[in-house]
């Protein structure tokens, strides 16, 4: 009888690796083994600037921040138009705490990719820290026009709303957002926004509803001081 053949091993070519990757990353959330894949794949087409790109995600989230940086910077070296990859590269300034770098960042994607409505988002938490509220809500405006039923969008306008001092715009986000989909933290702004306001029993009626719906969130101790305070008043 003709012997049998093995069957032989499956050659992969570096797209194969990184698409192997991808799923590894964004599907299954392994990423040791992501970086593994995509490892192989600029191995193999060190020109890919997608897949150092994605291994920059993976290093990132692998708390591998140095060799994510590296990454990023490779990827845009071959490709200055990947707007991703100056999308999570400001991403991980995060971990430098360095917000004029990650907007510098965020900008240069959204130059690139304008329709991208969480890079505006990204911006825009950088520019409240920085202090810049009217341009956090420029970028809060231009995200909800790209995304209008995403309720997080409105709530974060909201907030930046009430750092500029526009309450009732503020309010309005706000309560907006809790009708597409009730996002405990636009309970949790809304009530700033009415505190500042001087309505002490609607923050307080929002305050309590945030602990119901968020009694583990990492704000929960912050709001929990805010009823101490309005409290007294809002009874």
């Amino acid at each position: 009888m003709p012997k049998t053949e093995e069957p032989k091993a499956e050659v992969m070519d570096a797209l194969a690796w990184y698409r192997r990757g991808y799923v590894e990353l964004n599907s299954k959330h392994d990423y040791d083994a992501a970086i593994v894949d995509f490892t192989k794949a600029v191995e193999l087409d060190p020109r890919l600037a997608p897949a150092w790109n994605e291994r920059g995600r993976a290093r990132h989230l692998n708390g591998r921040v140095d060799d994510a940086f590296a990454d990023f910077g490779r990827a845009i070296e071959i490709d200055p138009r990947l707007a991703a990859a100056f999308h999570n590269r400001g991403l991980a300034w995060n971990e430098k705490h360095d917000g004029n770098r990650a907007v510098a960042d965020f900008t240069r994607a959204i130059e690139l990719d304008p329709k991208n409505l969480w890079t505006y988002t990204c911006r825009a938490a950088w520019r409240r820290v920085l202090g810049d509220a009217r341009g956090a809500e420029d970028d809060l405006t231009k995200a909800v026009e790209l995304g209008p039923a995403i309720g997080v969008l409105w709530a974060e306008r909201g907030l930046a709303r009430c750092d500029a001092g526009d309450l009732d715009a503020a309010i309005t986000d706000c309560t907006k957002a809790i009708e597409l989909d009730a996002p405990p933290r636009a309970f949790r702004y809304r009530g700033l926004a009415k505190k500042k306001k001087g309505d002490l029993q609607g923050a307080l009626a929002d305050f309590e509803r945030f602990l119901v719906m968020a009694p583990s969130d990492s704000f929960a101790p912050e709001v929990r001081e805010l009823v101490g305070e309005v409290e007294p008043a809002g009874r």
